[in-house]
Formats: C-alpha cells, sequence, structure tokens
C-alpha cells in the first residue's frame, strides 16, 4: 500500500481542501473510509457515530479516542485497529509528518499533526 491512500472525488466534495485543523482531518479520515469501504458506507459511520456517541464529523479532530472507541463499537477490535493504521498512515501523508514510532496511535498523530499545523500558522 502506498504511504497515503489516493485521494477520490467524493472526499473532495465532503471537505474540499479545508484550510482549517478540523477540515484536513476530516478530508483525511474521508479518504481512508472511502478507499476501504466507500462512500455509502462512510456515511452510515458517520451516521452512527453522531447518533450512537454524539460525535460529529467535525469534532474528529478534536475528539480522536472517541472516533477511535466508535470505530471499535461498529467494527470489533482488530478491524479498528487496522483501519487506525491506516488512518495514521494517511494523516501521516497529508500533514507531511515523519515517522516517529512504528505503532502511533491515531490520537498520537493528530497531535504531533496539530503542533505542525500551529507551528506553520
Amino acid at each position: 500500500m502506498s504511504e497515503n491512500v489516493t485521494e477520490s472525488a467524493t472526499s473532495e466534495k465532503v471537505a474540499s481542501h479545508t484550510p482549517d485543523f478540523a477540515g484536513r482531518v476530516l478530508e483525511s479520515v474521508t479518504k481512508a473510509i472511502d478507499w476501504l469501504f466507500g462512500e455509502p458506507s462512510r456515511e452510515i459511520i458517520f451516521w452512527n457515530l453522531n447518533v450512537t456517541r454524539g460525535l460529529r464529523q467535525d469534532q474528529i479532530g478534536d475528539e480522536p479516542a472517541a472516533f477511535i472507541e466508535g470505530m471499535r463499537g461498529i467494527f470489533g477490535d482488530s478491524p479498528a485497529k487496522t483501519l487506525e493504521s491506516i488512518l495514521v498512515r494517511q494523516i501521516r501523508g497529508d500533514f507531511g509528518l515523519s515517522w516517529e514510532k512504528a505503532e502511533e496511535t491515531f490520537e498520537e498523530i493528530l497531535c504531533r499533526a496539530k503542533e505542525t499545523t500551529a507551528l506553520l500558522a
């Protein structure tokens, strides 16, 4: 698999290169989920997170632990761990981050992405 998932036209509709951190995170998450499951499944996933956990799409960047916990609730531990690895690669690529350690969590990579974004602002 390449360093980051290829960009799809559907992900551009959802978050068209939003410059803010939350928008960039949503764009990355959307690309990864669309690549793995497709757009219809993404809509169901986001709907489920909103209904069952009160987590909106625009809150993923601020609530990474809640997002991953929601993925565990939907898919179970092992598939959620695979999704988390793909999300970490996607964020790393989209934000131009280096590899700091092999098993970086979604929460850890978002913390680094946020720090990098703040430094560039």
